[in-house]
């Protein structure tokens, strides 16, 4: 049974889990599990503790020679995509996602920009556990750069996947307080949308509201939509991995219908193909993959990765707010999916409950 790593990399308490301590051994261990060389880029939501967290597992990383690559405050599908355009062995995201403010977290990404599978998180854990990772003599410790423009370069590689907006949609955007804000409305502005921002300024303590963008915490959102007639409304959780969606007259759009419309847009594009989900995802999803001629995979929460990571052929990996369209990346983007729920509102002349209907 492990001990430290959940269904989402590591979370907790920063006073009795993920401490500096623990960061340091992160850091080290994976220095060592990827051979005592090599480069990794870091980056960090904007909770508290986060430069701490960020602090410890790089001074890990650089003990055992790996040179780390800083990206700083960022959502992690930043961090992801960049691991994967820079090339570097391995990425490491400080998060504790839709956590209180209280925790914070460590997710390791491969070099393709995909979370770390169990396995490869037990071949972790041990070395932490048993001390057994291997730090490097003075003259081959790593060395640290720092990345200013990784946020500007993901938004820009966003908008190259998508033509010029047609109408003018209006978007209320929901950033919980977190890393999104300063990257979903620069995205949607720049697409051509009118945007209308809330609880987007930073704030580590999150007091705009609960960072699960689930129906209950999307109240205010709800009634800011119908108020100012706007098209659509989108809400993130703390690092932007996740998306939920509130239809022009205020309603949460269910998410096994988010997940059933990409699969739809993904099959009517590539003809066939697997569409991986959770458990805890109803069989509307199947009803729609089977029409297309598609087939669907179930596997359990939090480890849709994993069977990506088998089926290569997969059109599309989602669980309840977390959508990972393998074309664009091996990641869950919830930047990227609110992008795209905005260009087919505009290449369909719909709206969102005719979209979803």
């Amino acid at each position: 049974m492990s001990k430290l790593f959940g269904t989402a990399g590591i979370r907790g308490d920063i006073l009795t889990k993920v401490t500096p301590e623990l960061a340091l051994k992160v850091g080290a261990s994976l220095a060592s599990h990827l051979g005592n060389t090599g480069d990794v880029m870091v980056g960090h939501d904007n909770r508290t503790s986060s430069k701490m967290i960020e602090a410890a597992v790089t001074a890990g990383l650089l003990s055992g020679g790996f040179n780390v690559a800083l990206i700083g405050l960022a959502p992690l599908p930043v961090l992801a995509f960049q691991t994967k355009m820079r090339q570097m062995h391995a990425g490491v995201m400080i998060t504790a996602s839709h956590n209180p403010p209280t925790d914070n977290g460590l997710k390791c990404f491969t070099n393709e920009g995909m979370e770390y599978i169990p396995e490869e998180e037990e071949t972790l854990e041990h070395m932490i556990m048993t001390g057994t990772y291997r730090g490097v003599s003075w003259d081959r410790l790593g060395r640290v750069t720092a990345l200013y423009d990784a946020k500007e370069e993901y938004i820009e590689a966003v908008l190259s996947k998508g033509a010029p907006l047609r109408r003018r949609i209006k978007v209320v955007v929901d950033c919980a307080n977190g890393t999104t804000s300063e990257v979903t409305p620069v995205l949607l502005r720049r697409m051509g949308c009118e945007v209308l921002a809330i609880n987007d300024h930073l704030n580590g303590s999150f007091p705009g509201r609960p960072l699960e963008p689930s129906p209950e915490n999307l109240h205010v959102l709800s009634h800011i939509v119908r108020g100012t007639h706007a098209d659509v409304g989108i809400a993130h959780d703390g690092d932007g991995d996740r998306l939920a969606i509130i239809d022009e007259r205020g309603r949460f759009v269910l998410n096994d219908r988010v997940i059933a419309l990409f699969a739809k847009r993904a099959l009517e594009k590539l003809k066939e193909g697997f569409v991986i989900t959770s458990i805890d995802t109803s069989f509307y999803i199947d009803w729609i993959v089977d029409k297309l001629g598609g087939t669907v995979e179930r596997t359990r929460l939090g480890k849709i990765h994993v069977s990506l990571r088998e089926k290569r052929q997969a059109v599309l990996a989602a669980e309840p707010w977390k959508i990972i369209d393998p074309r664009w990346g091996l990641w869950g983007d919830g930047i990227y999916s609110a992008a795209r729920i905005v260009e087919m509102l505009d290449e369909s002349g719909k709206n969102v409950t005719q979209l979803f209907a």
